[in-house]
């Protein structure tokens, strides 16, 4: 049995300001590596070790072809929000209507979803479903050592909340990774992955305001980047344990099939991943490196 905190619901984020950096932060963080060989390697740069692998996981019946069919519009849906809901591309389903991007919808309003086949994601197991919960596997882990033997950026940064306390790299980790009940691991394995923040003393200077590579105004800062991080690998492992997520739409408009031998916890990954690649750099972050 996983035990688990309270879920943090989609959208209710911890908030912080980030404290200003001095002039000196900057150079190139390292970059590129595809996440199963980090997650799985302590090489080419520092990372953690996972306990265990994933284990098999039974095969989905499911259909990554379907029918057409029609939907009729519910308030508050989008073009963006109908495509993604139904697993077609953007773009086919605005072809199927003769709609433009940015045109209107009306509540009532019959939609042509278009029978489409998708491709399947990657089917490597990145991560097992025990160390992307914060369950038994953190117990005996404790991030401050972690974050201090790697020596990087990380353990020198400090960021003040909404509620007024100042909260160092470690703290803000945990804080997350416990209101959102995701293992600190990933947490770090992740950061290391998108801005050296782990390891490098100096990472690059893009890296500073949004260093989970989330580029959006009101996310800036390590506790809402992370919270936002925990929020999508949330709902990758929920999702496909539940049967609501069988499809991702990669950020650059793309929609692939979960591969239906896969496990929670690499589904989560794989959708975070998506919010952050287009689909050939998607795909090389996802998959085994050669």
């Amino acid at each position: 049995m996983l035990a688990c905190a309270r879920q943090v619901a989609p959208g209710e984020e911890l908030s912080g300001r980030v404290t200003p950096l001095d002039a000196t932060q900057q150079a190139a963080a390292t970059a590129g590596t595809p996440v199963a060989q980090i997650f799985e390697t302590p090489t080419p740069m520092p990372t953690l070790s996972v306990l265990g692998s994933p284990t098999p996981d039974p095969t989905r019946a499911y259909q990554t072809g379907g029918v057409e069919q029609v939907h009729v519009v519910n308030p508050g849906e989008t073009l963006a929000y109908i495509a993604a809901a139904f697993g077609v591309p953007l773009t086919t389903l605005l072809e199927a209507n003769a709609l433009q991007e940015d045109e209107f919808l009306i509540i009532g309003q019959e939609l042509v979803i278009p029978a489409v086949t998708l491709p399947f994601a990657p089917g490597v197991k990145l991560i097992p479903d025990s160390e992307l919960v914060y369950g038994p596997g953190t117990i005996g882990f404790d991030v401050a050592h972690e974050v201090q033997r790697f020596g990087g950026y990380l353990s020198r940064y400090s960021e003040s909340g909404d509620d007024g306390v100042t909260r160092s790299g470690p703290e803000i980790v945990m804080a997350v990774a416990q209101r959102y009940s995701v293992n600190p691991r990933p947490l770090l394995t992740v950061l290391e992955h998108q801005s050296g923040w782990l390891a490098n003393p100096n990472p690059a200077e893009a890296t500073l305001t949004y260093p989970i590579g989330k580029h959006e105004t009101g996310r800036e800062g390590l506790l809402k980047q992370l919270s936002w991080a925990a929020d999508l690998l949330n709902a990758g492992f929920y999702g496909w344990r539940s049967e609501s997520v069988t499809t991702i739409t990669i950020a650059s408009g793309e929609v692939v099939a979960v591969a239906p031998g896969m496990n929670a916890g690499t589904v989560g990954v794989q959708l975070l991943f998506s919010q952050l690649r287009d689909m050939n750099s998607w795909t090389a972050t996802v998959s085994r490196a050669a």
